[in-house]
């Protein structure tokens, strides 16, 4: 596959022509997806690579070399993907059923619900303040987006304060979803998707987040897929050699696959509406066109970090190599307001449009610079394919959770694919600051849990039903 990628590569001689755009990704998507497990991480990084490779080239008119940068980073993830798999252990059994625990279950269950509605009580109050700040006509007229955008890397205490303490809402929601759903999948009750809809989408399109719903779409349909292939399981707990034990599966049918198309397809729109909205006061523009019309722009802007990539190498002399430093000092710091830190370290993105565009960075635009720019700029070229084998690696350790129903992998895997399509287009600073909070409220949470479920053993055990030992009873995966 490699050498027909690097073939096809090679028979471009500077056209960069849409058909040949139309068969490089063709091939690409033939060889190197998955067609057995969709929502992998391993399709996610091979697909958007080359819709970003493959569009954006001829939509901004870049040079067809990119392309070959585009086979290298796949090649370089599959090969990283492949080595992990060859190295993959079959996990120990758990030693005891989930569901033995019978009601102890119920317990975590309703206090993860309690603190998803608590959640979603301080999501609601950001949001009132938020908008008594400009008045609900301003609000929703786009004055937030617009002045977001133009304050972006400047000091403002308050502003500052309040991204703070929307980036710990939104990732410690996402922490507290993903426990809530692995309990249920453990246990074998039915997950209640409206703890998850409100907070993950219906919030942030009311608080004209559109990215944030973007991200709870994704992460709401994974959960759906899960839901559906430990259903199809038939109600059992089953052991295969080499692959562990599975999840155990629910008894009540999941959730339909249409209503989860329908909530996504409606999140789509509105995050095209507010897309507009926001092009519309930039522009200033007093067209009386539809939202939907005036946000088609959103298509091109999702293509625009193959810009910031191909602009990152062509200007590889003036950024110099940052070592690291646009990604560790930034990463560390993120939950320090600027506004307080007015010489905090900026991340890659910031610094590569301060040295290549200062004029549209001192305005608040910034390119993102995709994985693969955001490691050129700190290491070069062997840092980014580098990058891409690391991700390979760690990828497929994760598929597991979705391909073989590993409850222990099932949290990592939740986690990883919520913030993917970060990770591939944002600095790296930003989300690995998302992974590693969302990681830590969730280490936190399995370790409460674990009293929880070992206290719930003792309570059954004295209503007369078969006792389970506290250690055993809890799933390796809490």
């Amino acid at each position: 596959m490699a050498s027909l990628l690097a073939a096809l590569a090679a028979l471009d001689r500077g056209s960069g022509s849409a058909a040949f755009s139309l068969l490089l990704t063709g091939v690409v998507l033939a060889f190197a997806v998955d067609p057995r497990a969709t929502l992998t991480l391993r399709n996610f990084f091979v697909v958007y690579t080359t819709a970003l490779f493959a569009v954006g080239v001829p939509l901004f008119g870049l040079s067809p070399v990119l392309y070959r940068d585009m086979v290298l980073y796949i090649v370089a993830f599959l090969i990283g993907y492949a080595l992990s798999k060859l190295t993959l252990r079959a996990p120990a059994a758990d030693p005891e059923p989930a569901r033995r625990l019978g009601r102890a279950w119920q317990v975590p269950v309703r206090r993860l619900q309690v603190a998803l509605v608590v959640l979603i009580a301080f999501q609601v109050l950001l949001l009132l303040s938020n908008v008594s700040r400009y008045g609900v006509g301003a609000f929703y007229g786009g004055q937030s987006l617009v002045d977001q955008l133009t304050s972006y890397g400047k000091a403002n205490v308050l502003g500052g304060l309040l991204q703070v303490v929307h980036f710990l809402l939104k990732y410690g929601t996402l922490a507290v979803g993903v426990v809530y759903v692995q309990v249920c999948f453990a246990a074998g009750v039915k997950v209640r998707y409206r703890y998850l809809v409100v907070p993950l989408i219906l919030l942030p399109v009311l608080s004209l987040a559109r990215s944030d719903a973007m991200h709870g779409v994704a992460i709401l349909l994974v959960i759906g897929a899960l839901e559906r292939r430990l259903s199809a399981a038939g109600g059992r707990r089953r052991e295969t050699a080499g692959s562990g034990p599975a999840l155990a599966v629910r008894t009540r049918a999941p959730v339909p696959r249409v209503a989860l198309g329908i909530v996504a397809m409606l999140a789509l729109v509105a995050s095209v509406m507010i897309g507009g909205l926001r092009q519309s006061r930039l522009t200033q523009d007093p067209s009386d066109a539809p939202l939907l019309v005036r946000g088609l722009p959103l298509v091109q802007n999702e293509f625009s970090p193959i810009q910031a990539y191909s602009e990152i190498k062509e200007n590889e002399e003036r950024l110099g190599r940052t070592g690291g430093s646009t990604v560790v000092w930034p990463l560390l710091l993120k939950v320090v307001p600027r506004g307080l830190f007015p010489d905090k370290p900026i991340n890659s993105g910031a610094y590569f449009m301060r040295v290549v565009r200062p004029d549209e960075f001192a305005q608040g635009y910034a390119l993102p610079p995709t994985l693969f720019g955001d490691a050129f700029v700190n290491f070069g070229m062997v840092g980014s394919v580098l990058a891409c084998l690391v991700v390979g690696l760690v990828a497929a350790r994760l598929d597991v959770a979705y391909t073989e129903g590993r409850l222990s992998a099932l949290p990592w895997f939740l986690i990883a694919f919520a913030n993917f399509y970060a990770l591939l287009r944002s600095p790296l600073s930003e989300s690995l600051a998302g992974i590693l909070l969302t990681t830590v409220v969730w280490l936190l949470l399995r370790r409460r849990l674990r009293g929880s479920l070992s206290a719930g053993s003792e309570d059954v055990s004295e209503t007369g039903r078969p006792a389970t030992p506290p250690v055993s009873a809890v799933p390796r995966g809490l």
